[in-house]
């Protein structure tokens, strides 16, 4: 379901990464390019809880990095239980 996203126009690579940092599924990466991606992931979430502890907020819906390979969207998973 992930590999669906690469034929959004722009999307290189795509990947599911757990609250614990682990790779559920990817689409579009090898295994270095992984390790590099984590990295982003991780400093991206850093910058979110600190924006979140900042600004007294408990969700975030977006993060939107420009770095120099192109943009980097991070979004959360939404649990749904019914």
């Amino acid at each position: 379901m992930i590999a669906e996203l690469l034929s959004v126009r722009g999307v290189r690579h795509a990947a599911l990464v757990s609250a614990d940092g682990q790779v559920v599924a990817k689409a579009g990466l090898s295994d270095e390019q992984t390790a590099a991606e984590l990295t982003l992931v991780a400093a991206g979430r850093a910058v979110i809880g600190s924006l979140q502890t900042n600004l007294k907020s408990a969700g975030w819906q977006e993060l939107l990095l420009d770095v120099d390979g192109g943009p980097v969207l991070l979004t959360p998973t939404v649990t749904r239980f019914c």
